[in-house]
């Protein structure tokens, strides 16, 4: 007894339905809603500054960028503002050794809305993320500011009258 098989492929060409065209419009809005929520992600990830003082450095997160400085090569601790436009008002504090510069914004507390978060770590244990008051925020702020020139053994200097 043989067996004998025969295979018959039938090639339809495709045919452009109003379903076929629907399946083709979602799909390519699903990709156009995931690449605007991906773009809108990263924004919102470099808006952010996470700043870590170690014992051995300072290192500070924007975005997805980190940098460090270590206690002993740091060489300028200072406080200033923005020198043009509508950022004049807007102070920022800056740590710098001979081939990185931290810079990150000192603001006096939330202003227009803004939220602003302070994580304290004691010993190692990681505290969530929560919501502080002006008041803590500037003591908290200060705080950061004398274990900083303690580490550094550098004076907080103000450039703000040089610009």
């Amino acid at each position: 007894m043989v067996l004998v098989a025969n295979n018959f492929y039938l090639h339809q060409p495709l045919d452009f339905t109003t379903y076929s065209i629907l399946i083709v419009i979602v799909g390519m809005s699903a990709s156009l809603l995931l690449l605007a929520s991906m773009i809108a992600g990263m924004t919102m990830l470099t808006g952010t500054i996470k700043i870590t003082a170690t014992e051995y450095d300072l290192q500070m997160q924007k975005g997805l960028l980190t940098q460090h400085v270590a206690w002993q090569q740091a060489s300028l601790f200072a406080l200033g503002v923005y020198p043009y436009g509508t950022l004049q008002t807007l102070q920022w504090v800056e740590l710098s050794s001979a081939t990185t510069i931290l810079r990150w914004p000192d603001e006096a507390g939330p202003t227009k809305g803004d939220y602003l978060y302070f994580v304290r770590t004691l010993s190692g244990e990681k505290s969530a993320y929560r919501r502080v008051s002006q008041e803590a925020y500037c003591a908290a702020s200060a705080y950061l500011n004398s274990y900083i020139a303690q580490k550094t053994g550098l004076a907080l200097l103000d450039v703000r009258a040089l610009v």
